[in-house]
């Protein structure tokens, strides 16, 4: 979009029953990857449904889940796919699944987890987003909700 490039990553985490083999970006996909930053000069936006920074989980709302299943919290091959970013072109990374507001910063790369939009908490719904402008080489971020007063 304009000047900047969006890269939207799928995360594979299949699963069935008590089978849960660890969420990954599959080696397709790693390869598509190293192509398409190598064949870019423009600035990167990351988009991918589970986190591919480092994140303590046992504070998340559902750590009981991810301490009983780690493999299901973080991309298993998060610190392959890191190491295709290079360095000052990723303006940041953005991720869900884990329903909490957490930042990062990783070899100089922003690392955004954004709170949920839908899921219900406390009998109503998260109702959370991220308002994100690009400026230059520059990314603002604003996590926004539902609840909060409308501006004047």
């Amino acid at each position: 979009v304009g000047h900047v490039r969006f890269i939207v990553l799928h995360t594979h985490s299949r699963y069935s029953g008590s089978r849960k083999p660890p969420v990954v970006i599959r080696p397709g996909q790693v390869r598509w990857l190293r192509g398409a930053m190598a064949g870019t000069q423009r600035p990167v936006v990351v988009l991918v449904h589970h986190p591919l920074d480092e994140q303590d989980l046992r504070r998340n709302v559902y750590a009981p889940y991810f301490l009983e299943y780690p493999q299901r919290g973080l991309v298993a091959n998060r610190r392959e796919v890191r190491a295709l970013f290079p360095r000052g072109r990723v303006l940041g990374v953005f991720n869900g699944h884990l329903h909490w507001r957490r930042t990062s910063r990783i070899a100089g790369i922003p690392y955004f987890s954004i709170p949920s939009l839908s899921e219900i908490v406390d009998g109503r719904a998260g109702g959370r987003w991220a308002d994100v402008a690009v400026r230059g080489a520059k990314l603002e971020v604003r996590v926004r909700s539902v609840y909060d007063p409308l501006p004047p």
